[in-house]
């Protein structure tokens, strides 16, 4: 009989047993673990590096996420908040800006409306006379700057407001129907009284 502590034949042949398995296991670890399953140890595996770029039709989830049509389908939980820094933006088209669809964005015009001004002599005429602005106008605020009470008037698409009440002032003188507006007509020289200097103020429809 051994003595108390003393390690008996067998207890030496288990510790040796479990040591080579220790050894065994340590060496092959990397050649024996499957990296897509654990249920095999005989398929040798080599770890391979993260990519370092990430492409559009690439084969993991970052490349088939850079696809165009993937971006508007990104889960909730995928997007984070803040704001992109300029230089990660889609380019725009010089002078356009974004605008919401409701389900997406377009490119715009810059909103904005032409000004212009302009001077002309009156020629007595009563069967309409065409000033030019360049466009169609939304307002027109003209001035004879010869009278010196300052006739003034203010043309609109509906409506032609004057220092003279006369009713039919939105026939003498009235906005044109694409560029600019109309004097001296029907049969009244408002607006372009010979001689007369007048001076304009437009602002495009």
């Amino acid at each position: 009989m051994g003595r108390v502590g003393a390690l008996t034949l067998q207890q030496v042949k288990d510790n040796i047993k479990i040591g080579d398995l220790l050894a065994d296991s340590l060496a092959n670890l990397n050649t024996k673990v499957s990296d897509a399953t654990l249920d095999t140890n005989t398929a040798t595996r080599t770890p391979k590096a993260h990519e370092a770029t990430h492409v559009n039709g690439g084969a993991d989830d970052i490349d088939s996420a850079l696809a165009g049509g993937a971006i508007p389908a990104l889960a909730t939980s995928k997007i984070t908040s803040g704001r992109f820094p300029v230089d990660r933006l889609p380019a725009l088209t010089d002078e356009k800006i974004w605008k919401g669809t409701g389900t997406n964005v377009e490119e715009i015009a810059l909103p904005g409306r032409a000004i212009a001004t302009g001077s002309y002599t009156g020629d007595g005429g009563v069967a309409g006379r065409d000033i030019p602005t360049g466009f169609k106008c939304c307002l027109v605020i003209l001035v004879d700057t010869t009278t010196p009470s300052g006739n003034c008037f203010f043309l609109t698409p509906t409506t032609s407001l004057g220092n003279d009440p006369a009713s039919d002032r939105f026939v003498w003188v009235h906005l044109h129907a694409t560029d600019g507006f109309t004097v001296g007509d029907g049969g009244a020289d408002d607006g372009n009284d010979d001689t007369h200097e007048f001076k304009w103020f437009a602002i495009e429809e």
